[in-house]
């Protein structure tokens, strides 16, 4: 499980964080700042494309997007590239991601071997992940008639399928942070999920709530 005691507050730490960078459609962007961190210090667009197995056009153009939002900066040259690292306000979008995501424990190594940065990114990835698909499914849910939605339609609306979108909901279905409630209706046996009080108190706080408020007193 990756969100603990103060679920509410780092889903939306992660959804304010989202805003600078779109974990679900930037995961070259999201994947270029851990490799910062991993490796522990700066990097060509060569190193970044062979660490993240990722097209040197891609790695380039992630890197102009990174840098227009002050993420990373241009620092210098090596082997006749451009060198890169993480700029004042990139050190500390890092260390705010690493804390929503309960990665208080990452260390910045000098040196980590391929296995060793292959290993850490799916870590990471998979905590963003996560984090992005739950906050995604509150919203959902708080939208929704009575709160209530089937498993088909949220695996629908998250593009997962129904089996992986029940793995992610299932884990917030029980105490102790329990945002969902499982209901399975014995007629037809389908599986719905209603979003708890907790999971309601973390939709009223986030953006999305605030902006439906603005729109529905404008009009």
């Amino acid at each position: 499980m990756i969100l603990d005691s103060s679920i509410e507050e780092k889903l939306r730490t992660l959804k304010r964080l989202d805003g600078v960078i779109d974990f679900s459609k930037s995961s070259v962007q999201i994947e270029i700042v851990f490799l910062f961190l991993i490796y522990g210090r700066d990097l060509t667009p060569t190193e970044i494309s062979e660490s993240a197995n990722e097209r040197r056009k891609a790695v380039l153009d992630a890197l102009r997007k990174l840098q227009l939002k002050g993420i990373v900066k241009k620092v210098g040259e090596k082997d006749g590239e451009p060198l890169y690292g993480l700029s004042e306000e990139g050190k500390k979008y890092s260390e705010e991601l690493l804390r929503a995501l309960g990665l208080e424990g990452f260390k910045l190594a000098s040196r980590v071997s391929e296995e060793e940065s292959i290993r850490e990114r799916l870590i990471v990835q998979k905590k963003i992940i996560e984090a992005n698909y739950i906050y995604n499914a509150i919203c959902y849910l708080a939208t929704s008639k009575d709160q209530t939605l089937s498993l088909k339609t949220i695996s629908r609306l998250l593009n997962l399928s129904e089996e992986r979108a029940k793995e992610y909901l299932d884990i917030y279905s029980r105490p102790p942070e329990r945002l969902f409630r499982k209901i399975i209706k014995p007629d037809t046996r389908e599986t719905y999920y209603k979003l708890e009080k907790e999971g309601l108190s973390i939709f009223y706080r986030t953006q999305n709530y605030l902006s439906l408020k603005i729109v529905l007193y404008i009009s």
